[in-house]
Formats: structure tokens, sequence, C-alpha cells
């Protein structure tokens, strides 16, 4: 409630009998009056802190009076913004130096860097600072990176890779454009890329402007596939018989969670609590970039837990072939007397027992273990043939995993957490799902009606 606090405001108010009751004052912007049900009144003042609110009592009504505790607001709000003022500018003051120590870091490595001697002066030469030096330092995962690098190789270095960069203009953005209109994701895409670049050419000082300014995005029509329970029937009887486990694991990994296919390939052990089912991902993992902490299903747990057992398998059995290699080569060279069991013997058992490094991917690439899985390309491609299933992506399991979720009556706001959507806007796409479920309980209800109509009070007149 705000009105204009006087002292007869103040000595009429009564108490509420169950809360605190507050009353704030038009003129003075924090200002106002706390009644407790016990009919205790208090001047207090409520300022904002590094972004949380903070209230503060000032003095009781009677010990000190309306012009008193009018003043001390007022002092206590000046202080407030004045510290608030101090605050954003050394937060601007840090920026602006964290910017200069980034520009001069990046200049620095240009100087002992053989191929970055002096300015952009192409936008060949630009492209490679910026796939080398600037991507790097921004931690973008490797699939974003290799989507970069083919819209720079195929649609931008052939057009205009040997101009320099401070004479490229928007017709030249323009005609790189004009051909991938009728596709409009790709055209964003590398219109994103483009105004990447320039960006960059920008803050090294290479050009003042960025040509792809004023070059709207095309409108694109957000695709949504689900897979009904027919198809997804067949799907799993086709990973079930796919020879590749590894790759079916991966695919009933997405259906299990939503997740994005970058951050299941890149899922390591260490992200993962089997026993309170937890998977947390790194900030640098996400599109949204910032940690997502998700539950797991016990079916997801249970996918785990058997790779987990398989990889403890896989290290036990090295561990074995790594020890007969020893004892062999140590025979080898005394064979007079024959090997002792020892402590060593004793402790490699030990070892052999022990489950795979922490650091280790879920889905480790075939032929370098240490790196994750990075292409699914064409075992999906063989998936989907067989499945029957020709239009399906990847990425459609995770809208078929909202969209199951959305037929079982769950909220737009738990599916987003679930699915680690940063803006509510992305998630509204499944709305429309919701039509069945909410059309099942309008018939719930009026079958209830209709069945009792004959017991409703019917009004006169």
């Amino acid at each position: 409630m705000r009105t204009k606090i006087t002292a007869n405001t103040a000595a009429k108010i009564t108490p509420a009998p169950d809360r605190d009751l507050f009353i704030w004052d038009e003129r003075i912007p924090g200002f106002g009056l706390r009644v407790k049900p016990s009919g205790i009144k208090t001047w207090v003042v409520q300022v904002k802190v590094g972004g949380k609110t903070r209230r503060k009592a000032l003095g009781r009504v009677g010990l000190m009076g309306l012009q008193e505790a009018r003043q001390e607001a007022r002092q206590q709000v000046r202080q407030q913004q004045e510290a608030a003022k101090a605050d954003y500018q050394q937060r601007q003051a840090n920026s602006h130096q964290q910017d200069q120590q980034q520009q001069e870091a990046r200049a620095q490595a240009r100087k002992f860097h053989p191929s970055h001697q002096g300015p952009p002066a192409t936008v060949s030469k630009l492209a490679r600072i910026y796939l080398e030096d600037y991507a790097p330092a921004r931690e973008l995962s490797a699939e974003y990176l290799r989507h970069i690098r083919h819209v720079i190789d195929r649609h931008i270095l052939p057009e205009i890779g040997n101009h320099p960069v401070s004479q490229v203009s928007r017709h030249d953005i323009a005609a790189i454009l004009r051909p991938l209109r009728n596709t409009r994701y790709q055209h964003n895409r590398a219109r994103s890329v483009l105004a990447k670049l320039f960006n960059l050419a920008i803050d090294e000082s290479t050009r003042a402007d960025n040509p792809v300014a004023g070059i709207p995005r095309l409108r694109e029509q957000p695709r949504a596939r689900y897979l009904s329970q027919e198809e997804l029937s067949r799907l799993s009887r086709v990973l079930n018989e796919e020879p590749d486990q590894d790759s079916a694991d991966i695919i009933r990994f997405l259906l299990l969670t939503g997740a994005r296919k970058g951050e299941a390939l890149n899922t390591t052990w260490q992200q993962l609590d089997l026993q309170e089912r937890i998977w947390t991902k790194p900030a640098s993992g996400t599109k949204q970039r910032r940690i997502h902490r998700v539950p797991l299903s016990q079916a997801a747990v249970a996918l785990l837990r058997r790779r987990w057992e398989a990889a403890k398998l896989t290290s036990q059995q090295e561990t074995s072939r790594s020890d007969g290699r020893k004892r062999r080569h140590s025979s080898e060279k005394s064979d007079t007397a024959p090997p002792e069991k020892s402590a060593s013997a004793d402790a490699s058992l030990e070892k052999s027992a022990t489950p795979p490094e922490l650091s280790g991917f879920v889905f480790p690439g075939r032929d370098t273990p240490s790196r994750p899985r990075e292409n699914l390309k064409r075992v999906w491609e063989s998936i989907r043939r067989r499945a029957g299933l020709q239009d399906v992506r990847i990425h459609d399991l995770r809208h078929t995993y909202a969209s199951v979720m959305v037929s079982q009556g769950y909220s737009l706001a738990v599916i987003g957490r679930l699915l680690g959507h940063s803006e509510t806007s992305t998630t509204a796409r499944y709305a429309h799902l919701q039509d069945e479920t909410l059309r099942q309980a309008t018939e719930g209800v009026s079958g209830l009606l209709v069945g009792g109509a004959s017991q409703l009070p019917v009004g006169e007149g």
C-alpha cells in the first residue's frame, strides 16, 4: 500500500492479525511504516544493496518523530544511490580494463605468431586470426567451431578471401548471402559468422564499421518433428539390432535426457553423480553458457551404470595385458629365477579393479579414447533409414522428449528447466501440444458437470 504518510496515518492504522503490515510513502521511495500484529509500529527504509533488497528499521513510532524518520530515510536512500553509482563506475572501469587486457593479449600473441605479423590485411588472414586466436579464447565447442570453419571455407573465402578487410562492402556481403536465401537457416548462420568476423576487424582497428549491419536475418520457420509411439518402437528395435552399440547408447541417452548432441557427446564421468542421479553440465558445454544441473531418470542411470561397468572391464583387461607384458619382459631379462609374487602383483590386482578415470568421457572416440566421440552423421543416417525415419534429425529426439513431457501434463516451466532453455519463448514452441491434455481435462470436467446436472441448483429468474 502506497500513500502519503502523516502522523495521523501512523496513529490511526490498525494491525493485521496474522502478518506484518507495510505502508509505503509516496513522497520518499523506500520510506515506510511497518505495523506488527502485536501493534508495534516502526519507521523503516528499504533500499537495494548489491542487487538485493535490504530493509532497515529506523526507529519506533512515538520514540522517533515523522520528520526525523523522513530525514534519516532520505540520508539512507542518498547513501545507497551514491554507493550504487560508485559500484557501477567501478564495474565499468573493470570491464574497460579487461577489454584492454584482452586486446593487448591478442596483440601480443600475434606479435610472436609468424602468420599474424601486422594488421589482418585480407579477409583470409582475418578468418585465420578468428579461428586460431579469438575462438579458442571463447571456449567454443568443437562442433560449433567445425560449423564456423565450414561456413568460412565454403561460402566466405571463395568470394572475398583475397579482399582487403577495409574494402569489403555491404554489396560484397549481400553477394555472399543472396544464393543462400532459399535455405534460410544457412543464410542466417553465414550472416552470423560474417558479423563475428567483422566485429573482430573493428576490435583490431582494421575498419570502423561492420558491413553486415543493415542486412536483416531471414525469418525462420521453427521445425519440430515429433516421433510417434509406433516410430519410437521401430527406432528402439533398430537400436537393439545395431552392431555399433556405443553409437546406439548415444541415441538412447539423447532420447532419455532430451540433451543436445554436443552436450551428450562431451559428457564426462566427473559430471555425473549416479548415486544422486544428477548430471551437472559445465557452462563451457551448454548453449546458454551457464551451469545446468539436471536430474536423471532411472532408465538413463541404468544405461550409464552399464557403460561404467563396461569401461571398468576394459580398464581391467588393459591393465592385465600390460602386467603380462611386464612379466614377460622381466622373465626374458632373468631366466634363472622364476617371477615371484610380490607387493607389486597385489597392487596390480587392486589397480585392475579400479573404475575408469573420472575425467574420462562417457562416449569416448573410437580411435582416440582421450577425446569425445565427434561424429554421428553416418551411423544416424543408417539407423533412421532402417527405422523408416527419413525426415528425422538427431535434434528431433530432443523435441520428442519435450513432446512426451507435454503429453504427460508437465508445465512448460518444468520442461524449459530440464531442457536448459534460457528463454521462455523457446519452450513456448511446445505450447500447442498441450491442447490434447487440456481437451481431456475439460472433457473430464464437462462429464462430471453434465452427469450431475440434475443435482445442480437452478437459479430463479
